[in-house]
């Protein structure tokens, strides 16, 4: 019996021992599937009222089916730039932060941010945000803030037998038929929020010295260095541009005429076509659902690029260089590129979409046409006055010429333009002098 009971015990304690033995290797395997569940925390800084639905609706999903949680912290619009500026100098940026593009080469993102150039997304993109060496640095949240395009009435072409202006001479063609049909329209509505000082010239400028020469002229107005009289592109450029007022085709008030006034008038008909942003395009569809507006690619000259220009500075989010999380930050945009994601964060946030295949994304009515025939091909550039003021060039009003205001002088030509320009901008660089 006792041999028998000491079997049993000797059975029994090699059971416990066993267990014993094999308890620390369950909680080491429990403690580690505990770790793999814990969600990996990635901290995020964002402009206060870039923090959209659609961002948050990503950021929970992200956490829910990727196990990245996301901290974010948000900071005044007014604040942000300075802030960013100051935690990337002194290295406490957080994993990922929001930037504004193209204009990211002002921070320095071979110093501060990951190169994501040769991320799976990136051929996704419709509009690549690079820069001057083609690298890209963050995920646009957008392909665009705003595109410019000739905006027209169908309803009143087609009464008037006027056909889509294709090039310049076909607008001047359509802005005389509606003169000679005696009918009180304006042709083409200029406003004077749409600066530098028109929509209209800065589209013309651009595609006709392409994205590359628009930054340089506006570095040479920038840094002084620029004689406006030698800018010979420029001089069919302004010469079409004064057709237009010289034949009479433009609102009397195009300096003082607000957005507003010309969305009222253009849904009463009482404007034919409007050059400006497709998002003034899309409240004359808000104020009048009805209207039938078809929108092209306008061409100045002969030898302007056929492409669209807008303001291509969308937010974007970058990786910290110096994130302790580099690897889980990526993982996290290739995420957030897919189209899963990207149609969620649509379902809650207007705009343009930044990648092809979005299709939650709703696309204004008044572009859908320019979108799948440039946009979705790309064929978009930088408007060399939302580059300028991408620059934050000082006092911009002065350092790019008014011409919109040379117009009111008597039988302006391009070149006495110019020549004010050149002589206004001589007087600028003058010293000051000081009174006794």
């Amino acid at each position: 019996m006792r041999n028998t009971g000491s079997a049993t015990y000797a059975r029994i304690g090699g059971v416990f021992l066993s267990f014993f033995v094999l308890l620390p290797v369950f909680c080491h395997g429990s403690k580690e599937k505990g770790k793999e569940e814990e969600p990996v925390r990635l901290s995020v800084l964002i402009r206060e009222k870039h923090y959209s639905s659609g961002l948050q609706n990503v950021f929970t999903k992200l956490e829910l089916e990727e196990g990245i949680a996301v901290t974010v912290e948000t900071i005044q619009d007014d604040q942000y730039p300075t802030v960013l500026h100051a935690r990337l100098a002194d290295g406490t940026a957080p994993d990922v932060v929001e930037v504004s593009l193209p204009s990211l080469h002002a921070l320095d993102p071979y110093l501060y941010f990951v190169d994501l150039s040769k991320e799976a997304w990136i051929p996704d993109l419709l509009i690549p945000p690079t820069d001057p060496y083609g690298k890209t640095f963050a995920l646009p949240l957008n392909c665009a803030v705003s595109i410019n395009a000739l905006f027209y009435n169908k309803d009143l072409f087609d009464r008037y037998g006027i056909s889509e202006p294709k090039s310049w001479n076909e607008l001047l063609e359509s802005c005389a038929l509606i003169v000679k049909s005696g009918i009180s329209i304006v042709p083409l509505a200029l406003s004077t929020t749409e600066s530098f000082p028109h929509t209209l010239l800065a589209d013309a400028i651009t595609k006709v010295l392409g994205e590359q020469g628009a930054r340089d002229l506006v570095k040479r107005a920038t840094d002084d260095s620029i004689d406006w009289t030698h800018e010979r592109a420029l001089y069919p450029v302004l010469g079409a541009y004064l057709e237009l007022f010289k034949r009479g085709y433009v609102n009397k008030h195009h300096r003082t005429a607000r957005v507003r006034e010309i969305i009222h008038d253009f849904t009463r008909d009482r404007i034919a076509m409007y050059f400006g942003s497709h998002l003034v395009a899309d409240a004359i569809i808000k104020e009048r659902p009805g209207i039938n507006l078809g929108a092209c690619v306008l061409p100045i000259t002969e030898n302007a690029q056929d492409v669209l220009t807008g303001s291509l500075e969308v937010q974007g989010l970058a990786v910290h260089k110096k994130s302790a999380r580099v690897a889980t930050a990526c993982r996290a945009l290739s995420v957030l590129a897919s189209a899963a994601y990207q149609n969620s964060f649509f379902e809650e946030h207007k705009g343009l979409p930044a990648f092809r295949n979005t299709t939650s994304a709703v696309i204004p009515a008044c572009l859908s046409a320019l979108f799948k025939s440039h946009i979705e091909k790309g064929k978009v550039i930088q408007a060399i006055d939302a580059y300028a003021q991408a620059q934050n060039t000082p006092h911009r009003a002065s350092v790019f010429p008014d011409f919109a205001a040379y117009v009111t002088d008597p039988a302006p030509t391009a070149h006495t333009m110019l020549h004010r320009a050149q002589t206004e901008a001589r007087r600028r660089r003058e010293p000051v002098q000081k009174k006794e």
